[in-house]
Order: C-alpha cells, then sequence, then structure tokens
C-alpha cells in the first residue's frame, strides 16, 4: 500500500479502497445465498447458481447506483 501512495494520487487510492470495500459486499452476498440454499437442502449446483444470479443482481444494482465509484 505505501507504494500504491507514493506511485499514484490520493484520488486514485480512495477509488481503490472504495472498490475494495464494494468487491467485498459483493463477495459476502454471494456467500450466504451460497449458504442459506445449501441450508435448505439445494444441491451444491443450484445454490451455486442461485448465489450467481442474486449476486449478479446486486452486482447491477449497485453499478447502477454509481456506488462502485469513489
Amino acid at each position: 500500500m505505501i507504494i500504491l501512495a507514493i506511485e499514484h494520487p490520493p484520488s486514485f487510492i480512495a477509488a481503490s479502497a472504495v472498490g475494495s470495500m464494494v468487491s467485498n459486499a459483493m463477495v459476502a452476498v454471494f456467500a450466504l445465498t451460497t449458504d442459506a440454499a445449501l441450508a435448505h437442502g439445494r444441491s451444491l449446483i443450484v445454490s451455486l447458481g442461485l448465489a450467481f444470479v442474486v449476486w449478479f443482481i446486486w452486482r447491477c444494482a449497485v453499478a447502477v447506483g454509481g456506488l462502485d465509484r469513489a
């Protein structure tokens, strides 16, 4: 991170931090959806497919809302 701070302006570092937080939140949505689907007795393939669909919908909502930009 120190090298990034030296080589790039503060706006780049801020955008990287926001993007990282959004990415982590999307991974959490994917993991929780997969876990919830598996807990209801669905197969792994169905659970992963459902989790991907939910993740994709959330990702599109974030992109349309502009939350992935600083």
